[in-house]
């Protein structure tokens, strides 16, 4: 191939990959979805102004051949009254079908994960809510998000044990429940997890086994022991 055709074809690449980005959202449902999530989070019309197409202005919002693949409202300011009874309302994220990333890390969410999170979003791929202030039992039902490779569940109040279903989460590659309030013997199935690569759950409240030593922080520097 030729330097000019070569650049040609470079050119038709980054034109198409630009036609994509600026494409405007084509749902209605998709639309009505992010302003109902704008106002239960109560988030400013700073960054979510109501009236502009949101994959073509709101920040961070992600989004390809007009629907919504990701949303990112990391480190976000609510509104004034949004921050008089700031909650886990995310009910709004159920008509997102196409949604692959959700990053709401540093954005307070004081409640519980909900069970349909797991149920009715297949297609997410990294869920990131470190430092949310969640509290309650991670629920079973994530363990159905099989295309799941990046989970951030950190420096939140999570209680009870880690569900088995996690296990089922062939696809993982990150996984960190680090700094919680979780209790149960160490889980042990992540030994079957061969994509994992970075796993960090120390600072909870964990019966550790014997052969791991009491006390020692569950992390990347133990996965192997579970896969020997």
């Amino acid at each position: 191939m030729s330097i000019i055709v070569w650049f040609r074809f470079l050119f038709l690449m980054l034109s198409q990959l630009t036609l994509e980005q600026i494409e405007p959202l084509s749902s209605p449902t998709e639309r009505a979805a992010l302003i109902q999530l704008r106002g239960s989070l109560g988030l400013r019309s700073k960054e979510w102004p109501r009236k502009p197409d949101p994959c073509l202005i709101w920040v961070g919002i992600t989004c390809q051949n007009g629907r919504v693949v990701g949303i990112n409202i990391s480190g976000f300011r609510r509104t004034r009254l949004g921050r008089r009874n700031p909650q886990f309302s995310v009910d709004a994220l159920a008509n997102l079908t196409h949604l692959h990333t959700f990053n709401a890390s540093n954005f307070l969410l004081p409640g519980f994960i909900p069970n349909w999170f797991g149920l009715i979003l297949p297609s997410l791929t990294v869920l990131d809510l470190r430092s949310c202030s969640i509290v309650n039992a991670i629920p079973s039902t994530l363990g159905n998000l099989t295309n799941l490779t990046v989970l951030y569940l950190s420096d939140n109040n999570l209680t009870g044990t880690v569900p088995d279903t996690l296990g089922q989460l062939l696809a993982l590659s990150v996984l960190d429940l680090s700094r919680n309030s979780l209790s149960g013997h160490t889980p042990t199935f992540y030994a079957f997890l061969t994509n994992l690569s970075s796993l960090d759950m120390p600072t909870n409240f964990f019966v550790w086994a014997d052969s791991f030593g009491h006390g020692d922080p569950l992390s990347v520097t133990i996965l192997e022991s579970f896969r020997q």
